[in-house]
C-alpha cells in the first residue's frame, strides 16, 4: 500500500489498468494494429469480395425490369428478390454473409491510423465491379436469358472462394480484456453510442440501395432504352469508386472524429436522391448520378471507420456483426416500399423522395455520437487505451483501482 506498483501495460474490464506483481513474460498479441504488412493483402481480398458481393447486388437493377415481365408481378412483389439478398447478406451467416462482414472486420483490426483510407481502398472493388456488371449483365440477359445470365452469375462469384483464403485472423494486446462473444454482446447492447449508430445506419441503408434496384426502371418509364439506363449505373460506379478513394483519404487526414464526414456525405446523398424525379433531361439525369455515385461511396468507408472508433478494434467482430444484422431490416423493406410508392402512385416520384428522407433521418441521428461538436481537442478512442510497447512498466498508485 506504501508505494507505486509496477506492472505491465494491459487493459482490463472497464478501461482499469491490472495490477499485480511485475510481468516478464512476453505475451503473443500486438499491442496495436500494424497498419500494414498482411493487412494490405486482406485489403486485396476485400477489394475482389467487395466486388463479387456488392457489384452483383448494386447491378441487379438490370435483371428487375426482366423479372416483373417474366412473373407478371408488381414491382412491390418483385422488389423482394434484391431486398431479400441485401438482408441476407447482411443478417444471415449463409452466402455473402459469410464473407463480406467477417473481412471488413478482419481488415479494421489490421488498420488504425490508415483504417479509412484501407476501407476505402478495398471497397473500390465495388465501384468498378459495378461499371463492369450493369452492361455485362445486360449482354448476358439479351444473350441468355434470365435464367442463363443468373447461372453465369453464381459461376463468377465462387471467385470468393480464393478470396477468403487470403485472410489471417490477427490478435491484439486487448482482446483478452473485451471477453467473449456472450460478454461482448451484452456490453454492445447496453452501449448508448453503439445503438445509436446502430440506428443511424438502419435509416440509410432503407434509402441507400434504391437508385440500385430502380434507376434502370425509372429511367425505362422515362422511355430510355435499356442499354443506356444500365450504361448509367456504370456511370454510377466510376464517381463511386472516387468518391470511395477521396473519402478514405479524408478520414484519415481530417481531425476530429469520423463521424461528421459519414454525416456530411449522408445529408448529401439524401438531398441528391430526392432530387432524382425533377430531372427530367438526360444531363440533368447524368450530372444527378455522377453526384449520387460520389457521394454514396464516399459515405461507405467512413460508415465502416467510426465502428472501431466507438468500440474498439478488439469487439469490432461482434459489433459489425450486431450492426449488419439490425441494419438488414432496412435492407430488407426499402426496396418493396420503394416498389409499393410506384405501384401506387404510378411513377418513381415518391419512391426517390421517401429514399432520400431516410438518409436524412440518419443524419440527424449521426450528431448524437460522442464528440460530435467537440472542436477543442482531439477525440480519443477505445484502441488508444493500448498504445505502448508491452515492454513498457507504469507506475500504478495504490488509490482509485478499488482496493481497500
Amino acid at each position: 500500500m506504501g508505494g507505486p506498483r509496477w506492472n505491465i501495460l494491459s487493459p482490463a474490464p472497464g478501461g482499469a489498468l491490472s495490477g499485480g506483481s511485475p510481468v516478464t513474460s512476453q505475451m503473443a498479441h500486438r499491442a496495436e494494429p500494424p497498419d500494414g504488412g498482411w493487412g494490405w493483402m486482406v485489403v486485396l481480398s476485400a477489394f475482389f469480395q467487395s466486388a463479387l458481393v456488392f457489384g452483383v447486388l448494386r447491378s441487379f437493377g438490370v435483371f428487375f425490369v426482366e423479372f416483373v415481365a417474366a412473373f407478371e408481378e408488381q414491382a412491390a412483389r418483385v422488389s423482394w428478390i434484391a431486398s431479400i439478398g441485401i438482408a441476407v447478406q447482411q443478417f444471415g451467416r449463409s452466402g455473402w454473409a459469410l464473407t463480406f462482414t467477417p473481412t471488413l472486420a478482419c481488415l479494421s483490426r489490421y488498420f488504425s491510423r490508415r483504417r479509412s483510407l484501407a476501407t476505402g481502398l478495398a471497397l473500390t472493388g465495388v465501384g468498378l465491379s459495378s461499371f463492369a456488371f450493369a452492361p455485362l449483365f445486360q449482354w448476358l440477359l439479351s444473350h441468355y436469358a434470365w435464367r442463363g445470365a443468373l447461372l453465369l452469375v453464381s459461376a463468377l462469384s465462387l471467385h470468393l472462394v480464393a478470396c477468403g483464403a487470403l485472410l489471417r485472423p490477427l490478435s491484439l494486446a486487448e482482446d483478452p480484456a473485451v471477453g467473449g462473444p456472450g460478454t461482448q454482446l451484452t456490453s454492445l447492447l447496453h452501449h448508448g453510442p453503439f445503438l445509436r449508430y446502430t440506428v443511424a445506419l438502419t435509416l440509410i441503408n432503407t434509402g441507400y440501395f434504391i437508385p440500385y434496384v430502380h434507376l434502370v426502371a425509372h429511367l425505362q418509364d422515362l422511355d430510355w432504352d435499356p442499354l443506356p439506363a444500365a450504361f448509367l449505373l456504370s456511370v454510377v460506379a466510376i464517381s463511386d469508386l472516387v468518391g470511395r478513394v477521396a473519402s478514405g483519404w479524408l478520414g484519415d487526414a481530417v481531425p476530429g472524429p469520423v463521424a461528421r464526414l459519414l454525416m456530411l456525405w449522408t445529408t448529401l446523398t439524401g438531398v441528391i436522391l430526392a432530387l432524382f424525379p425533377v430531372a427530367l433531361a438526360p444531363t440533368a439525369l447524368v450530372a444527378l448520378a455522377v453526384a449520387y455515385g460520389f457521394t454514396s461511396g464516399a459515405l461507405t468507408p467512413v460508415a465502416f471507420s467510426v465502428l472501431p472508433e466507438l468500440v474498439g478494434t478488439g469487439k469490432i467482430y461482434c459489433g459489425l456483426g450486431l450492426v449488419q444484422m439490425v441494419e438488414s431490416i432496412g435492407g430488407l423493406l426499402g426496396a418493396p416500399l420503394s416498389g409499393y410508392l410506384r405501384d401506387v402512385t404510378g411513377n418513381y416520384t415518391a419512391s426517390f423522395v421517401v429514399a432520400g428522407a431516410f438518409l436524412l433521418a440518419g443524419s440527424g441521428v449521426l450528431i448524437t455520437l460522442p464528440h460530435f461538436f467537440c472542436f477543442s481537442a482531439p477525440t480519443s478512442k477505445p484502441q488508444d487505451l493500448v498504445t505502448e510497447t508491452l515492454g513498457t512498466k507504469v507506475p500504478l498508485p495504490s488509490e482509485g483501482l478499488g482496493e481497500e
